[in-house]
């Protein structure tokens, strides 16, 4: 009976042995024949498919990622300049740095703020105002036109966890940091930004006694409400003077 055993098991060793070793198979062939024995023989251990769908984080919390040579104003008018800072969108805070470390700037300290591009020099500015749903908060636009009515932008950056839950082809391999901005403006009856609402009637009727007037400048242009340079023009043309 101990002669039997050991020739079983010479036997299945040798199957295994031809499986992996008799054609001296390299690379994707010896793979395959391996995963085989993973497969079929659970003393192997079972072999898992490794899923690298997980891509680690894309996007940023940032405006921009870099440390920008900025300019503070402070909430009591002093202005402070050629400071590095950055602006976590994600969480809607301003951080400095100095020898000492890397701060959190309290909101309430911050009147309005700009941020340097690194690459054309052009200085970004924002500044705070009223959160436009919860009067006891604020939050931090992007200025994108001062006048008779002002234009504003927020950018809500929300972070999106990865999802392997439906098809392999609907799934999201990562992490992502999403920017979803949106148009704000302040017109002359009010202080908190209100939602713009970025259509041709949208548009026209934040000019309630020249709303006709306005849509035919807007159409006559071909004006996208939804571009930057376009809505300017828009409101410079109601700024003009006649």
């Amino acid at each position: 009976m101990k002669w039997r055993a050991w020739q079983i098991l010479m036997i299945s060793f040798s199957c295994y042995g031809n499986l992996i070793f008799g054609q001296e198979l390299k690379g994707d062939d010896a793979l395959e024949n391996l995963l085989k024995i993973g497969s079929s023989d659970a003393s192997f251990g079972v072999v898992r498919k490794f899923d690298n769908r997980y891509s680690g984080v894309q996007g940023s919390p940032f405006f921009f990622d870099y440390w920008s040579e900025g300019t503070l104003v402070t909430s009591d008018g002093r202005q402070i300049e050629n400071i590095r800072i950055k602006y976590n969108a994600h969480e809607d805070e301003l951080i400095t740095k100095n020898k000492s470390g890397q701060f959190y700037l309290p909101k309430t300290m911050v009147k309005s703020f700009t941020l340097i591009e690194r690459a054309s020099g052009t200085g970004i500015r924002f500044s705070k105002h009223r959160h436009p749903k919860n009067a006891h908060e604020y939050q931090f636009y992007r200025i994108i036109h001062l006048g008779a009515i002002d234009l504003l932008e927020h950018i809500k950056v929300i972070f999106e966890k990865a999802n392997f839950e439906g098809g392999y082809s609907n799934d999201k391999p990562y992490d992502e940091f999403k920017k979803y901005p949106v148009i704000y403006y302040i017109g002359r009856q009010t202080t908190t930004p209100r939602k713009l609402k970025t259509t041709v009637n949208g548009v026209s009727k934040i000019f309630p006694e020249h709303e006709n007037e306005i849509k035919e400048f807007i159409t006559t242009n071909r004006l996208d409400c939804k571009n930057e340079r376009d809505l300017i023009r828009i409101v410079n043309f109601y700024e003009s003077p006649e």
